[in-house]
């Protein structure tokens, strides 16, 4: 009986390129694993559109604030929140909105709402005392915005006097 030590073809230059050979296979086989694993775990965020792009305006400082149905000229000072209850920056925001629209409430100020579909966001909106709040669908503003939570302050004009977006460093919401 032979042993590994004996066998000409453990120690010749063929097995040294089959075990290279099998590292090749080895390595592509775990990169082809990986990139599997990854494909399936890959899937579109829940706040990136599907459908075809938005092609309305964006909302900016000195621009109008186009809302349906809005009475804007009835107050000198409004409050807009564009929020969505799948995004992670307004669920983190929601004390935030909660104090906003206690305060708005105590100074008679209107503060409209802007989620993607009110009926769906009816559970979002309580959780975050909003349900006092004026409510419009997304669908109802003829203006897009760069992202949510974004809180403006429009005149009485409809127009866009103040503009933040994103969750806003505690220090900053003091001085909304």
């Amino acid at each position: 009986m032979s042993t590994a030590k004996e066998s000409p073809i453990l120690n010749s230059a063929a097995a040294a390129k089959v075990r290279a050979l099998l590292r090749e296979v080895l390595i592509v086989g775990i990169a082809a694993s990986l990139f599997a694993f990854i494909l399936t775990r890959m899937r579109p965020s829940p706040n990136v559109a599907t459908g075809p792009p938005d092609t309305r305006p964006l909302v900016a400082i000195g621009a109008a604030v186009p809302l349906a149905k809005s009475s804007f000229g009835t107050h000198d000072i409004n409050l807009v929140l564009v929020t969505s209850p799948s995004c992670h920056y307004c669920q983190l925001s929601k004390p935030f909105h909660r104090r906003l629209a206690a305060l708005a409430a105590q100074k008679s100020t209107p503060l409209y709402v802007i989620v993607p579909d009110v009926r769906v966001a009816k559970e979002y909106l309580a959780e975050a005392q909003l349900t006092n709040a004026l409510v419009y669908n997304n669908a109802d503003m003829a203006a897009r915005v760069l992202g949510t939570p974004t809180l403006l302050v429009v005149d009485s004009f409809g127009v866009a006097r103040r503009l933040w977006i994103g969750k806003l460093p505690a220090g900053q919401e003091d001085n909304v």
